[in-house]
C-alpha cells in the first residue's frame, strides 16, 4: 500500500487531455472531443462516449509504474465499441452473462441518454432485492457490451429465455467455493468481474455454512462477501471490508442483501447490534448519492421541456450524541415540488420574499402519506420521487404535527 499515492498525480483535465493523445496515438481516425462538465470523452457524432470517471479513479489509485497499464487498459476499452455484438443469437450466446449493478445504474444510464435527446427504451434487467439489478452483458476481454432492448428484438428473443441462458453461463464459470476468511466470513475468489453477480446463483451461496440466513454485500463488480444474519461478528467484518472496498474503482452500494427462500430482500441487522448505526449510514449514503445523481439530470430534462419544476433534494442527517441515522427532504408550500422518498418531510411556508420561512410541521413519511398522500403523485422511477403540486390544509399539518 505504501507506493499508493495519497493525492490525485494530475487534475481531471490533464488525465483526459492525456487519454485522449493516446486514443489517437492508438489509431482513432473520427474526432472526438473532451466534455469536461461531463468529464467525458465522445465522437463528434456522439456514437460513441467514455466516460472518465472510473478510470481517472484507477489511474490515481495505482502505483507508479501501473499508470501505463491504466492508460493502455481503457484505450482498448475505446475500441472495443468498434467489435459489435454478434447480429446472430447464437454466435453470441456463449459469450452472454448476467450482470449486477446498482438499480439506479440502469434508471440514472436510461435518463442521462433521455437528457442526451436519445429516445431509447429502459434496458432489460431484473430487479434484484429492490436495489439493485441485474442485466445482460456481452462479456469480452477488453470490454463489456451491456445488451440494450433493441438488440433482443434484433435477436428476436426475450429478455427471460436470453437471462435463463446467461445464468447457465455464469453457473459454468462459477465452479470454486468462496474463500472462507474467518468461521462463516467468505469472499468471492474471482475477480473477473462478474463476482457480484454470483449471488443470482442460489445453490452456490448456499453451499457455505453461515449462522442464520445467507447474508452478502456487494460493494463493487470484484467483491460478493457472504456471512449470516445471526453472526453479529460476521456481520461487523463484512461491514468494514465493504467500506472499504467501497473506495475501489466502480463502487456500487453498502446495501446488504438477505437470502430468503428463492428471493433476496433488503436486510438489515436488529437495531441491538453494535454496527446497526453504521448499517443503516450505508443506505442513507447510497440513496443520497442516487438522489443527488437523480437531481441533476431530472433539472436538465425539465428545463428542456420548459417545466418549472422543484427537484428536492434529499438529506442525510446524524446526531452525535445518540448516533441516530436519519434522511429528510422538505415539501414548501406554492411551489411544484418532486419529492425524493425520505425518512422525514419538513413542511415549509414562505408568506412573501421578504419572510425567512419556517418549516410548520415535521412528520415521518409514512404519515405523511397516511395524511396527505392524494397530494402525492409517484412518477414511477428510481429511486422513486412524487410530485406534488398542493400543500397540506392547516387541518392536515396539524394531524401531521401532533405526531
Amino acid at each position: 500500500m505504501a507506493d499508493k499515492p495519497s493525492d490525485p498525480p494530475i487534475s481531471k483535465d490533464s488525465f483526459a487531455e492525456t487519454m485522449m493523445d493516446a486514443i489517437k496515438t492508438a489509431g482513432e481516425t473520427t474526432g472526438i472531443r473532451y466534455e469536461s462538465d461531463e468529464f467525458r470523452i465522445v465522437t463528434e457524432e456522439m456514437s460513441h462516449i467514455l466516460n472518465l470517471g472510473n478510470a481517472y479513479h484507477e489511474f490515481c489509485s495505482a502505483s507508479v509504474e501501473k499508470r501505463d497499464n491504466v492508460i493502455r487498459r481503457f484505450v482498448r476499452t475505446w475500441f472495443s465499441h468498434y467489435k459489435d455484438v454478434p447480429k446472430d443469437f447464437e454466435d453470441a450466446s456463449p459469450d452472454l452473462l448476467p450482470a449486477i449493478r446498482n438499480r439506479s445504474y440502469f434508471e440514472l444510464t436510461t435518463l442521462d441518454l433521455r437528457v442526451q435527446g436519445m429516445n431509447i427504451s429502459p434496458f432489460p434487467m431484473r430487479i434484484i432485492g429492490e436495489h439493485f439489478a441485474a442485466g445482460l452483458v456481452y462479456d469480452l476481454p477488453e470490454a463489456i457490451h451491456l445488451i440494450q432492448p433493441t438488440t433482443l428484438t434484433e435477436w428476436n428473443v426475450t429478455f427471460a429465455y436470453v437471462f435463463e441462458i446467461a445464468l447457465k453461463n455464469l453457473a459454468d464459470i462459477s465452479q470454486n467455493d468462496l474463500d472462507e476468511l474467518t468461521p462463516g466470513v467468505w469472499a468471492s475468489p474471482w475477480n473477473d468481474n462478474h463476482d457480484a453477480s454470483r449471488l443470482l446463483l442460489p445453490n452456490l451461496i448456499r453451499h457455505h455454512k453461515v449462522q442464520g440466513d445467507p447474508v452478502v454485500m456487494v460493494p463493487n463488480r470484484d467483491t460478493l462477501l457472504l456471512t449470516g444474519s445471526e453472526d453479529i461478528d460476521g456481520l461487523s467484518a463484512v461491514l468494514s471490508m465493504t467500506e472499504e472496498a467501497l473506495e475501489s474503482p466502480r463502487p456500487f452500494n453498502g446495501i446488504a442483501l438477505r437470502l430468503k427462500g428463492e428471493e433476496w430482500v433488503p436486510f438489515l441487522p436488529s437495531p441491538d447490534h453494535p454496527d446497526f448505526g453504521e448499517f443503516q449510514l450505508m443506505w442513507v449514503r447510497a440513496f443520497a448519492q442516487d438522489y443527488d445523481e437523480q437531481k441533476g439530470l431530472l433539472e436538465a430534462l425539465y428545463e428542456k421541456a420548459s417545466d418549472d419544476v422543484f427537484i428536492a433534494g434529499y438529506t442525510g442527517m446524524q446526531n452525535k450524541e445518540t448516533g441516530s441515522i436519519w434522511s429528510y427532504c422538505v415539501w414548501s408550500k406554492d411551489v411544484d415540488t418532486m419529492l425524493p422518498k425520505a425518512d422525514l418531510v419538513n413542511f415549509f411556508v414562505q408568506k412573501d420574499e421578504d419572510d425567512d420561512g419556517e418549516i410548520v410541521a415535521t412528520a415521518e413519511w409514512d404519515r405523511v402519506v397516511e395524511v396527505a398522500g392524494e397530494l402525492m403523485v409517484p412518477q414511477g422511477m428510481y429511486p422513486e420521487r412524487y410530485r406534488v403540486a398542493g400543500f397540506p390544509t392547516d387541518e392536515q399539518l396539524a394531524a401531521l404535527q401532533s405526531e
